[in-house]
């Protein structure tokens, strides 16, 4: 809504009960309290762009690293289309891996500052009953560094006033804080000060999306930027994402997108094909694995034909003929083509008497009936939807024991513990369990690639993870605090850029913060400024930070 009044020789618009604009709920830490907002105009709303978040440091993501061997590859993009026995394979495609990222607020234009310094006047002087509090914007200018002015009214009393500056950004910031500190007392006098710090450290992602970040908590600093005592309180701040490629560690992530599409075929719903190469038989890929499997057991078999993964050297010592075969019949081209080869397979396997290992622990229908063949020499009946049921509950019961041996052989999870995991009780819940715990075995290796953290404590966050991943309504997006000890993490805490740090003074009538950030606030336009205190020409260049100063002055004592 526009304002115009008689006093008043300018416009502006307002949002009552908005929510504190992002910047100011870091600097004051009020998340949950509404504002008032006063600003010139809307620039743009947040679903016309992204905004987006610099990280200081890029560290190294190594490389996933896939087998070419045929047997567990899984080629080709999900195919959608209604669910038909004898459907015809269509080889168009959708991209399922676009993320498009928004902002949560619009932005807004400032008002001229001596036009936001009348109008936070008159809204000192208007009578209200309510409590309110009260931000107006200001526009960014070459010659201006004042962002945000505000105020707090309760029972028509005024209880203090606020003013929010900016300045940067600056590739250096040097010297301790005596001058923040000063100018804090300044507005109090003598009184007690209390100092509060704060500093996160981005290790990897976004934090839009997906992102794993140390946040520490200490009383005393000395300087800006300092480096987080070893009794500082430290969390390990995670927020992931199904199917983020930045943490992606192995295959498993297109395994549990193909198993979701092929249960939604089974209740009646779009089914989900994988494609391959036209020039390859499914027949004799079967075929294949059938010969390869009466010279193979279960000391061997994972030599064979398990896929490179590089979550730990040691491979997986329980694959068996149904991981092999998930791999193959997953890339049918059509329901009859998954039919013909299940209905070869049996055949085969009886005729000459093939003994294929099978892993004791799987309970699989394939295993069950590869079972029953070698014990009663009877063809099973697949009537219906059951060869689609069969090649589900194969790619459950491989994904199932992919998972879990990562915890188990790197002992960062006792059996007890994933156990609950293994047990669903329906197709759906299986898979589920199986993409919590995929979630699970992705934090823990992004801990052991971007973390230098003990083997103790590693483990005890991924047992933490496993307790908190089961009781989670919804795994959409998961976002989850660990503590850790910094003494752990104090080297990497040194030897790393803060992509935020913060120090908080208060005292009896005065709350002063001084805030680096490395993502530039939405409120600051574009304004030319000079990189101070380095060269662009370095190989290493130090980060730039925005630098923030707020304070809050109570009125009336």
């Amino acid at each position: 809504m526009v304002l115009m009044t008689d006093a008043l020789s300018f416009s502006y618009r307002s949002e009552s009960g908005s929510a504190v604009p992002p910047l100011l709920s870091r600097l004051t830490g009020r998340d949950s309290e509404q504002v008032n907002l006063y600003f010139e105009d809307y620039i743009k709303r947040a679903e016309e762009g992204p905004l987006t978040v610099a990280t200081p440091v890029k560290q190294f993501i190594p490389a996933v690293k896939h087998s070419e061997s045929l047997d567990m590859d899984i080629t080709g993009s999900p195919l959608k289309a209604d669910f038909d026995p004898n459907e015809v394979f269509d080889n168009s495609a959708d991209d399922f891996d676009t993320i498009v990222k928004k902002s949560e607020l619009p932005l807004y234009s400032g008002l001229e500052v001596k036009n936001a310094r009348t109008l936070l006047s008159r809204l000192n002087t208007l009578s209200s009953t309510s409590s309110t509090r009260n931000v107006v914007l200001c526009r960014t200018r070459e010659n201006s560094n004042l962002l945000y002015l505000g105020n707090r009214v309760e029972d028509g009393n005024l209880v203090h006033v606020s003013r929010t500056t900016w300045e940067g950004p600056v590739r250096s910031v040097t010297g301790g804080l005596e001058g923040f500190h000063k100018n804090h007392l300044v507005h109090v006098g003598t009184g007690r000060t209390t100092m509060q710090c704060r500093a996160q450290y981005i290790l990897a992602g976004d934090l839009q999306e997906s992102y794993l970040m140390l946040e520490s908590a200490w009383d005393q600093s000395k300087s800006f930027l300092e480096t987080p005592p070893p009794d500082a309180a430290t969390k390990l701040k995670v927020c992931l994402l199904p199917g983020d490629e930045r943490f992606a560690c192995d295959q498993q992530n297109a395994e549990i997108e193909q198993l979701e599409g092929l249960i939604s075929g089974l209740r009646g719903e779009e089914l989900v094909w994988a494609g391959r190469d036209e020039d390859t038989s499914l027949e004799d890929e079967v075929l294949e694995i059938l010969e390869a499997s009466r010279k193979l057991g279960p000391a061997t078999a994972v030599q064979a034909t398990e896929s490179e993964n590089i979550l730990n050297l040691q491979s997986r010592q329980d694959v068996d003929i149904t991981d092999m075969l998930w791999s193959v019949l997953s890339r049918s081209q059509s329901f009859a083509e998954l039919t013909d080869s299940l209905n070869l397979l049996f055949s085969t396997v009886l005729t000459e008497e093939i003994r294929p290992f099978i892993y004791s622990g799987n309970k699989s229908g394939l295993a069950g009936i590869l079972r029953d063949i070698l014990r009663t020499g009877e063809l099973p009946d697949l009537a219906g939807s059951r060869p689609l049921t069969l090649l589900v509950e194969m790619g459950i019961e491989k994904l199932k024991r992919d998972s879990s041996h990562y915890l188990l052989s790197s002992d960062l999870a006792s059996k007890e513990a994933v156990d609950p995991y293994l047990s669903g009780t329906s197709l759906s819940h299986s898979v589920d369990l199986i993409k919590r715990l995929h979630m699970v075995v992705e934090l823990a290796f992004a801990c052991q690639t971007y973390l230098s953290m003990p083997t103790k404590s590693l483990k005890l966050l991924v047992q933490s993870a496993l307790i908190k991943f089961k009781e989670l309504d919804s795994i959409d997006r998961v976002c989850l605090d660990f503590p850790v000890q910094t003494s752990d993490v104090q080297c990497q805490l040194e030897s790393s850029n803060p992509s935020f740090w913060q120090v908080r003074l208060e005292s009896s009538g005065a709350r002063s913060v001084g805030q680096l950030q490395v993502d530039k606030p939405v409120e600051i336009q574009s304004v030319p400024v000079k990189l101070q205190g380095g060269k662009e020409e370095e190989e290493n260049p130090e980060p730039e930070y925005y630098t923030i100063y707020h304070i809050e002055l109570d009125q009336g004592n």
